[in-house]
């Protein structure tokens, strides 16, 4: 099975996914000024939650990368096999 990794995007097989690192580069830095933060992980989610003197209420959650499957083509003679010899014209009666 070919999959995608749900942080970088890169595409891979599912047993290279469990090995695979992202490469993921740092763009820039922000430092956001809060008035009060409180931990507000549970139940397997990491989460911080804080209320910025901006008047913004700033929530950073832990997200655990995920495979995404990813369907190829089939070949046009593949294709023309899994197809139903049906008439797409033909009434269904329900």
């Amino acid at each position: 099975m070919i999959v995608k990794c749900s942080h970088c995007g890169k595409i891979l097989s599912k047993r290279d996914f469990e090995s695979h690192k992202c490469d993921l580069q740092l763009k820039e830095c922000k430092t956001i000024e809060v008035t009060y933060f409180l931990d507000g992980s549970c139940k397997d989610r990491e989460r911080m939650i804080g209320h910025g003197i901006d008047g913004v209420h700033y929530t950073f959650e832990v997200v655990l990368r995920k495979p995404i499957p990813i369907m190829l083509p089939l070949s046009n003679g593949l294709s023309q096999q899994n197809r139903s010899n049906k008439d797409v014209t033909e009434s269904v009666t329900v």
